[in-house]
Formats: C-alpha cells, sequence, structure tokens
C-alpha cells in the first residue's frame, strides 16, 4: 500500500502533465494559451512539467536555473538528447548531435523528444530536478520552448519559485 500511496504523491516524470492536478501543493502558470507549467515538490525534488501545443513543433527545451548552487545559471537542454552547461559560457554547449558532452547531466532528468516528433507527440515536457544538487531557497526559472512561439520562434516564460 505504501508504494502505491507514494506514487499519487509524486508525478512520473512521463511527459504527462494531467496528473499534477490531482496533487497537493502543486503551482501553475498560464504561459501561451496551451502551455501551462506546472510546478510541484517534494522534501528532495521539484518537477516541472509543460503541456505543448497541438500546432507547432516544440522538441526542445532550455531552462535556465538561477539557484543557491547556480546563481550564475545552469541551463538545462531537452531535445533528443539531455546535455547542461552553465549558462554564462554558450562556449560549453556541445557542438553537435554527436558530441561527447550530451548525456553528462547531473541532479535532473528530463523526458525527451522522439526523432519523428508528430507520431510520438507526448503530452508535455517533465523535468525532475533534485534539491540537493541545485540548492534550496530561491529558484529563478528562465524556460525557452523551441518553436513554440511566434512564426516557429522559442517561447521565453519566466518564473520565480522558493524550493524548500
Amino acid at each position: 500500500m505504501m508504494g502505491i500511496l507514494l506514487a499519487i504523491m509524486s508525478p512520473l516524470a512521463d511527459g504527462k502533465c494531467n496528473e499534477y492536478t490531482d496533487l497537493d501543493a502543486v503551482q501553475s502558470e498560464t504561459a501561451h494559451e496551451q502551455i501551462i507549467f506546472f510546478i510541484h515538490q517534494n522534501k528532495d525534488y521539484v518537477w516541472l512539467c509543460h503541456t505543448v501545443p497541438t500546432e507547432g513543433s516544440p522538441t526542445w527545451d532550455d531552462l535556465i536555473i538561477r539557484s543557491p548552487a547556480f546563481p550564475n545559471g545552469l541551463n538545462l537542454h531537452a531535445s533528443a538528447q539531455l546535455g547542461q552547461w552553465p549558462s554564462d559560457q554558450p562556449e560549453a554547449k556541445p557542438s553537435g548531435p554527436k558530441s561527447e558532452l550530451w548525456w553528462n547531466v547531473e541532479g535532473w532528468w528530463a523526458t525527451i523528444s522522439h526523432a519523428n516528433y508528430n507520431e510520438f507527440r507526448g503530452e508535455g515536457r517533465e523535468f525532475q530536478i533534485s534539491k540537493e544538487h541545485f540548492g534550496r531557497g530561491d529558484w529563478f526559472v528562465e524556460a525557452h520552448i523551441g518553436g513554440a512561439g511566434e512564426n516557429g520562434e522559442p517561447m521565453i516564460h519566466n518564473m520565480a519559485f522558493k524550493a524548500q
């Protein structure tokens, strides 16, 4: 019974945002008419999930998180691959799809895009982020969602919350 109870209390990082509406203490923000961000946290993790628009191809996310452990920001990238680099060091970004810097992530995980995005279109993109790694306190998140803005441009949405 305890395993079932825990599954209800914390989301599964599967790209499905609908489970957030059933969780207590969820913060939500509407960024766009079809993009809603949901934030849930427990004592160890922050989950961030956003819906994706029905039109367009938002196939990548860059979350720039400024937190107590990363005051200058760490860019968390999710597309068909996951990667991270200091936001003030764009030269640290992987140089191409075969770069050895991909999959070098620490303290977080996210759902990825499939190669044929429209065939495997998910409900959303979901991140699970460790409070131990990023630090407890004030977090500022600048979310860039590729292809979700006007004319295929990235949509940018800023959020702030306390990771307790």
